[in-house]
């Protein structure tokens, strides 16, 4: 059995000058995701990925995995390495970060069973609420409404269990 992720990834500070699906940028992303396969398919965990789109400010992965991942964007640590080694996106390293992640799908197995919510950690489904809710660009309206829609459904949810009240909003 395998399991799937996918996750956009996107610089983690913006620079005007880099659209990844322009070249250099894109071959750089497409080369190392050889790479990545190629080094990781010799692991004790054997994982790959493909570049699903590459859109001007972020681009979606799919990574595969043999075992289930708890935080799947770690997983894309050696593909981040490949990625600063190769220089073509040395500008955009600030405090030893590249690529800021966010896992788009639930944890889905290659089958046709529904995903267990109880399988993600508490800690992965905290840091991506913290990092989806910060992320202040979208590439455009759609999917900024659809985030101020989640945060705000979001809101509601904290109000009804008592983790917020009335005269803190």
């Amino acid at each position: 059995m395998s399991y799937s992720y996918t996750i956009k990834l996107q610089l983690a500070y913006a620079n005007s000058n880099v659209r990844f699906n322009c070249d250099p940028f894109r071959q750089t992303l497409l080369d190392a995701a050889d790479a990545y396969n190629l080094c990781s398919g010799n692991a004790p965990n054997p994982k790959s990925i493909y570049i699903e789109n590459i859109y001007p400010s972020s681009f979606i992965v799919v990574l595969t995995s043999q075992n289930e991942l708890s935080s799947p964007g770690k997983a894309l640590r050696a593909f981040s390495k490949i990625v600063v080694d190769s220089g073509v996106f040395s500008e955009c390293i600030k405090h030893a970060k590249l690529f800021t992640t966010y896992t788009l799908t639930d944890i889905s197995k290659n089958t046709n069973e529904n995903p267990d919510p109880g399988i993600i950690s508490d800690a992965e489904l905290i840091k991506a609420l913290v990092d989806y809710a910060l992320n202040k660009t979208e590439s455009d309206s759609t999917a900024y409404n659809r985030k101020r829609n989640a945060v705000t459904h979001m809101k509601q949810i904290a109000l009804e269990a008592g983790i917020l009240s009335s005269s803190t909003t």
